[in-house]
């Protein structure tokens, strides 16, 4: 199940053409359409750089490698450009995202990698486990730093 945006790609695309072609102030389409000016700010941005595609629906987060984490947040300490530039130019979901990895290098903590699997997290239904087997996911689980995600497919479970 995908993501459902509030207004529809084709009205993102016109608001930053109204935008973008002076015909209407952010101000004046935030008002119109209930939505943040900023926002606005960000779309013709988004647009700018990446034409109507820029509004295409993800149907899931993106992967990124603890390498790719630290060249963006590296870019963003060197002065190559704004959060929301860099979002944008590295196709970086939101700029909150690249915010969290530089706040976690700049603490000294470890980027880790990042890479998303549905299948794990969605499962429809869980196989009925044991007490035993239960313990054994315990066990794993603590024994693997915690990593929910891997102890799931580890043990063809539900995340939960």
């Amino acid at each position: 199940m995908g993501r459902k945006p509030k207004l529809s790609a084709d009205m993102k695309v016109c608001i930053c053409k109204q935008y973008l072609d002076g015909e209407k102030s952010a101000a004046e389409l935030s008002q119109e359409y209930g939505i943040y000016c900023n926002t606005i700010h960000r779309w013709a941005k988004s647009y700018q750089s990446k034409g109507a595609s820029a509004f295409d629906i993800k149907l899931h987060n993106a992967a990124y490698t603890k390498e790719f984490k630290q060249q963006v947040v590296e870019a963003y300490l060197n002065g190559e450009g704004s959060m929301e530039d860099l979002a944008i130019r590295y196709d970086i979901h939101s700029r909150e995202t690249l915010r969290r990895w530089i706040m976690k290098y700049n603490n000294l903590e470890v980027l880790k990698d990042y890479d998303p699997k549905p299948e794990v997290y969605m499962k429809d239904r869980s196989r009925n486990t044991t007490l035993d087997e239960r313990i054994e996911i315990v066990k794993y689980c603590l024994e693997h730093e915690t990593n929910y995600k891997k102890t799931a497919e580890v043990f063809d479970v539900s995340y939960t």
